[in-house]
C-alpha cells in the first residue's frame, strides 16, 4: 500500500501544502482532491513542498500537470519548493522543469510558514499579514494577484 501524508497550512491568501511519501496512480486522487479543494478557496499562491516525496510516477507527473493548469485557470500561482530529487529527475526527463520552476516567491512562503507563531508549537506556523509574510518580503495575496515570475 502507497501511502501518501499532506499538511496544508494557509496564512494571508497564501497556501502551502507539504508532501510526503509516493506520489503514484494510487496516491493521485488525494493529492488531487486536496488541492483542488484548496484552489476553490483561491489562494493567491499556492506552493507545493515536494521535498519529502520518496516516488512519483506518470501519473503522479498528470496530476502536478493537471494541477498547475487548472491553479493558472483560477489565477493562482502553483510554485514548487525543496523538489525531491525523483521528482526534480522526471521533471528533467520530461522537460517540464521550465513549467515547474522552483521560484523564490516558493521559498519564501515555505519559510514564512516554517517560523511558528508566538504560543504555537510545531514545525510550522499559521502566519499572520503582519508577522511572517511581512518578514519573507512577500507581498500578501490580493483577490487573484498572481507572484509567478
Amino acid at each position: 500500500m502507497n501511502i501518501l501524508r499532506m499538511t496544508t497550512r494557509h496564512a494571508d491568501g497564501h497556501a502551502l501544502v507539504t508532501v510526503a511519501g509516493e506520489l503514484d496512480i494510487t496516491t493521485r486522487p488525494e493529492l488531487c482532491a486536496r488541492v483542488e479543494h484548496i484552489l476553490g478557496t483561491r489562494p493567491g499562491t499556492l506552493v507545493l513542498d515536494l521535498g519529502a516525496v520518496t516516488f512519483i510516477d506518470a501519473r503522479g507527473l498528470s496530476a502536478l500537470v493537471v494541477l498547475r493548469r487548472h491553479a493558472v485557470e483560477m489565477g493562482t500561482s502553483l510554485l514548487l519548493a525543496r523538489v525531491s530529487p525523483p521528482v526534480r529527475s522526471i521533471l528533467g526527463m520530461t522537460g517540464l522543469s521550465e513549467s515547474f520552476p522552483v521560484s523564490a516567491e516558493a521559498a519564501a512562503v515555505r519559510s514564512a510558514f516554517a517560523r511558528p507563531e508566538p504560543g504555537e508549537g510545531g514545525p510550522y506556523g499559521r502566519g499572520d499579514a503582519d508577522g511572517d509574510f511581512a518578514r519573507s518580503g512577500l507581498p500578501p495575496a490580493a483577490g487573484g494577484h498572481s507572484l509567478e515570475s
